[in-house]
């Protein structure tokens, strides 16, 4: 059980149509942490697949995004502008960019290595977009801050091959939804320069490298007859393999997916098997074997209709009468 919040004020009651969202793979392959709107605020939980087991990670904090350090370690957080790394172990949560001037803002948080933390940057005061790069110690104290990367456009979405030598990222010159330009990259430490592998004409959700280090699973926010919402991109030819995910599936399917660390398989968003909500799924690669693994019950959307303030919700944090994650009935 971790900590309460402090704040004893009132707080939301949860969402009727909840959704699991953002699901990240463990190194070891038998954890997934992901963001759910299960509660009054976008907050974290961790499965265990072994045993079907579901926790919380921290107190209610409107956090999105997460992702394991390359060790398992540490999870990064993203609170808009702000960004987190919580100590799984400890529980413990160290701020690692946040910025008085609201044009500086800081989204997408990823590792490079467990102890080096990439994010978009946009500060308000300079002439270009940047991934920005934090160094951090063993008790992760922040040993340096730096530009890794510089842009003219928004530069977001990193991800790092297991080599740490090559980091995917997207530079979006025009976010238009239809006939717009988000363009995928990967940089290169040994030369310092980027290459372009392919112009996207939707925006992109997600990229994850593939463990065999050729190939990354791209999520986009729609789809069109020329590129699908879900593909996988060559990095050596820059050319789009359709993904074999059966059309049942794709209909299933409601946001940005995760790859095993094994490659075999996947685990996203897709509709809860009762309700209207969004629930995570896993299946093999190929989509074949879906199956449920946040259940949620049908009392759920009996239990809450309009969101009433709860008094000191803080204080029945982790009870399974206001939180369904806790426990299944």
């Amino acid at each position: 059980m971790v900590a309460s919040s402090g704040d004893s004020g009132d707080q939301w009651a949860p969402m009727p149509y909840p959704g699991d969202v953002w699901p990240s793979w463990h190194p070891d392959g038998n954890h997934i942490v992901f963001s759910t709107n299960r509660g009054p605020i976008q907050t974290i939980y961790e499965l265990e697949l072994a045993t079907g087991s579901i926790k919380p990670l921290i107190p209610w904090r409107g956090a999105s995004e997460p992702e394991y350090s390359p060790d398992g370690r540490l999870v990064l957080l993203s609170r808009g502008p702000v960004v987190d790394v919580l100590e799984r172990e400890t529980g413990r949560i160290v701020q690692l960019h946040t910025s008085p001037d609201p044009g500086d803002v800081g989204f997408y948080p990823s590792f490079r290595t467990s102890r080096e933390v990439l994010f978009m940057r946009r500060p308000r005061h300079y002439d270009f977009n940047c991934i920005f790069r934090i160094s951090l110690g063993d008790n992760l104290e922040i040993l340096s801050r730096d530009v890794l990367i510089k842009g003219k456009h928004n530069l977001s979405i990193a991800a790092t091959a297991r080599d740490r030598n090559r980091i995917a990222y997207t530079e979006v010159v025009d976010s238009a939804w239809r006939g717009g330009r988000t363009e995928i990259r990967v940089w290169d430490d040994e030369t310092g320069e980027s290459e372009l592998l392919f112009a996207c004409p939707h925006p992109v959700e997600r990229i994850r490298w593939l463990p065999d280090g050729r190939r990354l699973l791209v999520n986009c926010m729609m789809a069109s007859d020329e590129v699908p919402a879900h593909f996988l991109l060559d990095t050596a030819t820059g050319e789009i393999v359709p993904m074999q995910i059966p059309g049942e599936l794709l209909i299933r399917i409601c946001g940005a997916m995760d790859v095993s660390p094994d490659g075999q398989w996947l685990c996203y968003p897709g509709a809860s098997s009762e309700g209207f909500g969004v629930t995570l799924w896993r299946s093999r690669f190929d989509g074949s074997e879906g199956t449920e693994l946040t259940h949620l019950p049908r009392w759920y959307y009996d239990k809450f209709g309009q969101p009433e303030a709860v008094k000191g919700y803080d204080k029945v944090y982790g009870d399974p009468d206001i939180d369904p994650l806790n426990r299944d009935r």
